[in-house]
This record gives structure tokens, sequence and C-alpha cells, in this order.
């Protein structure tokens, strides 16, 4: 008799194979941790990272925090409070709605929670706290603690159960750019919210709150960058689309200074980055990019967010509206600063490609006056 080839995984290695899936480097770390706390409503988040992410991550928020047993059972796959049925997904406003992040990251690093719920009612009575720690995906044990307010995650060690998926980070520099990057693209899309993000100690980002765009934009790349920018606006019975785009001149090497979300998710969409390439084939080269900070609001059930386990990919139900609305809001935007184009181009010699984001480290980018990045790592 023959012995059965189609097993079962053992539990622990299905679930470092799933981690996979959502953990691929420690901004992906980043990226998911950001989203709990957006979505818990946080006003503040400080971000601390060493090594580029690959030691240590310190992810802290305000946010409403969780009770005990909201704790216990985040750490349980697919357990979420963002949907409860099939259909909550074609009304989605939140950045989650898997429930893999916390046990995904859990059973490939040392994880420490610390967090307490928000009272109800407001009341100033002190409620007690809950510190769970898990290391490789294991529970190492649970207490209650006194807690001030929100949740702090600490991811220490990444991969550090898994040597094949750790030998494939990049330096320490290049998975700093990713950290930065992303947390770049989630203070575009929430002005309202304070980033705080240092690397070693030192201060990367630091955003205080605003309700404009423009002063987030100011914030984290500085005056000369916002002044090569104009701004979009521009909706239809389908689709509302805002934001900044460059006037010409202003030109990358790479897409990576292009900031895209569909109803304040940030994605990578094909038919996004071709409406925006359209938009420009007359008037760039074609091996350079546009800065585009670009938002795209229309009703949630005309989009499906469940394509991708990292949630970056989405898919139009329609998406003729959406790649004439961009067009269209850019053509418009451009229109209107050509008189600023044409003045200014006269006094620039020539278009000097500088990528935001490749190859090339984050301090590449000045940010406002007086505070550089090269002196802040």
């Amino acid at each position: 008799m023959s012995m059965a080839r189609v097993q079962v995984l053992p539990e622990v290695l299905a679930h470092k194979i799933a981690a996979g899936e959502i953990v691929e480097r420690p901004a992906s770390v980043v990226k998911e941790l950001l989203e709990n706390s957006l979505d818990a409503q946080s006003t503040k988040i400080v971000i601390e990272a060493d090594n580029g992410g690959t030691s240590r991550i310190l992810i802290r928020d305000d946010g409403v925090g969780m009770s005990p047993e909201d704790a216990r059972t985040a750490f349980k796959h697919h357990a979420t409070s963002k949907i409860s049925t099939f259909d909550d997904l074609l009304r989605l406003s939140t950045l989650g709605f898997r429930g893999e992040a916390l046990p995904s990251i859990a059973s490939v690093s040392r994880m420490r929670l610390r967090t307490v719920a928000r009272s109800d009612d407001g009341g100033q009575e002190p409620r007690p706290g809950t510190e769970i720690v898990f290391e490789g995906g294991n529970l190492r044990s649970e207490s209650e603690i006194a807690w001030p307010a929100g949740t702090e995650v600490t991811v220490e060690d990444l991969f550090f159960n898994v040597p094949a998926r750790r030998k494939f980070l990049k330096s320490i520099p290049t998975e700093l750019t990713h950290v930065t990057r992303q947390i770049m693209s989630y203070a575009l899309a929430c002005p309202n919210v304070e980033f705080q993000f240092t690397h070693q100690k030192r201060g990367v980002i630091e955003a205080t709150r605003s309700n404009d765009l423009g002063e987030r934009v100011y914030q984290l790349f500085g005056q000369d960058f916002l002044a090569n920018l104009v701004e979009l606006d521009y909706s239809n019975d389908t689709v509302r689309i805002h934001g900044f785009t460059s006037l010409p001149h202003e030109q990358r090497s790479s897409a990576g200074s292009q900031f895209l979300y569909v109803n304040g998710r940030s994605v990578s969409d094909r038919v996004l980055t071709r409406a925006i390439r359209d938009s420009y084939q007359d008037l760039i080269p074609a091996s350079v990019y546009p800065v585009v900070i670009l938002f795209v609001e229309l009703d949630p059930t005309e989009i499906d967010v469940n394509v991708h386990p990292r949630k970056t990919e989405i898919r139009f139900r329609n998406s003729s509206p959406v790649y004439t609305g961009i067009c269209q809001a850019i053509e418009r935007a451009l229109v209107q600063g050509k008189a600023s184009f044409s003045a200014l181009s006269r006094s620039i010699p020539g278009s000097q490609l500088q990528p935001m984001f490749g190859k090339e480290r984050p301090w590449d980018i000045q940010t406002p006056a007086g505070h550089p990045f090269p002196d802040r790592y």
C-alpha cells in the first residue's frame, strides 16, 4: 500500500508561507502597522527604526486601542473588526480588512504589543492595558500593564527564523529608502494625522497635523518642490480627481515620484499610470516621469480591493471614467499652469533628472530650509 503524498502542512510552516505573501521586507511591516493605526482613528503616529527596520521597528499611536480580549484575538489569522460579511468588501472604508497583519508579522519576528482600549464614554478612569509578546509565532507572555493610551507595536529581528528570506533583504540604506517612502505615502494620504519618524534616533520625518494637502507636501519635500506642482481638481458624475501634478520641466528618472491613491488607499494600478503617461506623452520624453500626487475618489462599490494579499492592487468595475477623468484633470491643470511654466522654462537651462526614490537614497531630496536629509540619518 503506497503512502499518501499529499499532506497537510504543519501549522508553523503554513503560517511562515502565508507571512511571505504579506511581509516582504521592513517596509511591509511598516505598511501593515500604519494601516492598523490609521484604522484605529489615530491622530498622531510615532515610528522608530534601527538598521533600516531589519533589527527594530516601533510604531506607537493614540488610537482607540484594544481590550485584552481583542488584543488576544488580533493575533489569530483572519480575525478582524473591519468586516463581518463578504458584502462588506463592496463598501469598504478601512485600509485593512483581512485580519492577517499581526499574526503574519508575529510569525517571522519577535513582536511585542502594548495597548489599552479607549473609554467609550470618555471617562477619565484609567483602564488596565495589555502586553502580549510573540516570538516566531509562539506566544511567550501576556500580562496586564499600565498603558496611557493607544497601541504600541515593536517588531525586532525580522525574519530571524526564516534565514532564506532574511538573506534577500537589501542594504540598510535601501531598506530605509523603502520604509521612508512608505511612511511618506501615508503621510500624504492623511495630512490630518501627525507623523514622526526617527532612524537610529535621528529625525527623518516630522509632519504636523494639517487640513491642507499642500502644507503636507511642503512639510515632506519643501517649498521649491511644491512650487513646481500644479493643483488637480476635477470631478464628473462618476469620479473625483484631486492632488498635484508637476509642470513638464519637473521630471524624474523613475516612477517612484508618483503617489497614487484610490479612496485613500495607496495603489499601484495600470489604469492610473497609463492615464498619467498618456497625459504627458507630448510634453516630456518617454524615458522620464512627472511628479504626481493623485487622489481618485469614487463609489466603493465600483472597485474591488480584494485582489492581492498586499492590498496594493485594485480592479475597477469600469475603468473608462477613471482614465478619462485623470487625463482631463491633468490637462486642465497643465493648461492653467502653462504661463508659469513658460516663465520658468526661460530661466532653466535644461531638465535635470533627479530620481526621488529609486537606487538613490532618500536624503537626495531636500526638505524645508534647514532640514536636509543628510544630517538626519
